[in-house]
């Protein structure tokens, strides 16, 4: 289902888990698809999947920085605070 549509306002975006427990993160899966929210994506498709390479090889800052750049506002209230 469409969960962003339907429970919040903004995409979730969760990099600091990956951040955190890289060790556990060999793939990602990224949700493609024109759900409206109030999240703007300023690149394209391939540069989204690009940046998220880019992560998972080498889970440094500056690729987390770069996607919460190209992917704003985003929400991982659910991650800090938990279930």
């Amino acid at each position: 289902g469409s969960h962003n549509s339907i429970y919040s306002e903004h995409n979730v975006l969760n990099l600091q888990v990956l951040h955190d427990l890289p060790q556990l993160f060999t793939d990602v899966l990224i949700d493609l698809r024109d759900i409206q929210t109030e999240t703007k994506v300023s690149a394209s498709k391939p540069e989204l999947i690009d940046a998220f390479l880019a992560l998972l090889e080498d889970h440094s800052e500056q690729a987390i920085q770069t996607l919460n750049a190209m992917i704003q506002p985003t929400a991982n209230a659910q991650y800090l605070k938990g279930l």
